[in-house]
């Protein structure tokens, strides 16, 4: 770890040092490097519609894949997760990360419904991000509160005869 921090102190004095045109080269390559970078960056610095898209789109992939027997696809709730934390480390913007944790409850909720009961880890996940979004939530005034209780309530509704006492979490 220490080498790290060294490493991380040399590149940022070195980059005190350069002009902010290098900076914004070196940024924009970045960004053409990897799609996570650019992700990243997105995320950080342009709130549309589009960049959180994304970010579900991965949730989706690895948390409730549609027909997964026929892609032989398979379920991975720490890719699953990760996404989540990329986009809450990427975004200053509470609203949308309380807006993705919901989409990954969601989209767990769906997909148990329509492909039957998944097993015991599965629906801890999602009751453990349920639990996130809840407590950001009331952080909040009434009107964020507001803005997701028809979409928590649905998905509490839903949850009922789902497995493993995990409706029973959700209350």
């Amino acid at each position: 770890m220490a080498a790290k921090n060294q490493s991380w102190g040399v590149i940022k004095s070195i980059l005190s040092k350069e002009t902010k045109a290098d900076i914004i080269k070196l940024v924009s390559e970045l960004y053409s490097l990897s799609k996570s970078n650019s992700d990243f960056l997105s995320a950080r610095y342009v709130l549309s519609p589009d960049t959180i898209d994304r970010y579900k789109k991965e949730i989706k992939k690895y948390l409730g894949p549609d027909e997964p027997w026929k892609k032989n696809t398979q379920i991975s709730l720490s890719s699953a997760k990760k996404v989540l934390s990329d986009y809450k480390k990427a975004t200053n913007d509470e609203f949308s990360v309380i807006a993705l944790m919901i989409y990954y409850v969601e989209v767990g909720n769906d997909f148990t419904c329509e492909y039957g009961d998944m097993y015991e880890q599965y629906y801890i996940s999602l009751e453990s991000v349920f639990d996130q979004a809840i407590a950001l939530t009331k952080k909040h005034d009434e009107k964020m509160v507001y803005h997701f209780i028809e979409r928590l309530y649905f998905i509490v509704r839903k949850a009922n005869g789902l497995g493993w006492g995990y409706y029973d979490a959700l209350l």
